[in-house]
């Protein structure tokens, strides 16, 4: 009886303290990055239709909250999370409104805060599931955007399949992982 008191004690501490990292995912996802700055600012922005997303349900092409999941993930690695509009103050950029979507005009200032100002630009297709709220991301892809001088930095993609789907938060946490160490290096 004592035994199975104390099993009984120990499971739940040991649900507590797993890892959000899947080696799963880790080793399946495709994260290919140059020249990151762990330490400059980071922002998230979903890929929109201008950008070539024809997935567009409710603004941001999926019913899962992939993007909040991608900033908490980046928060909890460490990364230096701002909003859009505070990385593109940093970088100084001004967008034009039009339905094109280009840089009408780029200016840094003489002396930069940052020698980088990253966004993360996502395109996430999710699917139906039983298990974390009913959604799982089928498949991701994204890229690292130095907002300073325009250059594509870094890239990932991943795809889950039908069974052992991963949920996620899971997913973003790992991605962010992958990121760091491979920055680090």
């Amino acid at each position: 009886m004592k035994k199975l008191l104390l099993v009984l004690l120990f499971v739940p501490l040991m649900s507590f303290s797993q890892v959000k990292i899947n080696e799963r995912i880790y080793k399946n996802a495709n994260v290919s990055v140059r020249m990151f700055d762990f330490a400059s600012p980071v922002s998230v922005a979903m890929r929109t239709s201008s950008q070539g997303d024809t997935n567009v349900i409710f603004g941001d092409g999926t019913d899962s909250n992939a993007l909040g999941e991608l900033e908490n993930a980046l928060f909890n690695q460490g990364y230096n999370v701002v909003s859009e509009s505070t990385a593109r103050e940093f970088a100084q950029i001004t967008i034009d409104n039009s339905k094109t979507g280009q840089v009408i005009n780029v200016e840094t200032t003489p002396v930069k805060k940052y020698n980088a100002v990253y966004i993360i630009q996502i395109d996430v297709k999710d699917r139906f599931e039983f298990k974390c709220g009913g959604r799982v991301i089928a498949s991701i892809s994204g890229r690292i955007i130095n907002l300073i001088d325009e250059k594509l930095v870094g890239t990932f993609n991943l795809k889950q399949g039908e069974l052992g789907a991963k949920c996620g938060d899971v997913v973003m946490e790992t991605i962010a992982n992958k990121i760091k160490n491979l920055a680090k290096k």
